[in-house]
């Protein structure tokens, strides 16, 4: 496993060209060779990390369509409050990634 930000990045945007759809964080965890279901909080802050220092993708959720989180959200605060959930996973698959470029 290898968790350089660069190395995260590519592999959470192949996943979404594989897929065709956008990543929840449970999939870029997936993507990264992490089992969801057995993430650490310093597994997750990490791809967090990457996500949000990276101009090719945006984190955000999904109503009837993506809604961006503000440029101010934290990794730190995400992880924080997926872990601080009773059911993480959930948590995870609540929260997606798309590419820049849509």
């Amino acid at each position: 496993m290898d968790l350089k930000p660069e190395t995260i990045v590519s592999n959470i945007l192949s996943d979404i060209a594989e897929v065709n759809d956008w990543a929840s964080i449970a999939d870029a965890t997936g993507a990264n060779d992490i089992n969801s279901f057995h993430a650490t909080p310093d597994e997750v802050f990490t791809i967090l990390t990457a996500v949000k220092n990276s101009p090719d993708l945006a984190l955000g959720t999904v109503t009837n369509e993506f809604k961006d989180f503000p440029d101010s959200w934290s990794p730190r605060d995400i992880t924080d409050r997926i872990f601080a959930s009773s059911d993480p996973i959930f948590s995870m698959m609540d929260i997606f990634m798309r590419p820049t470029n849509e």
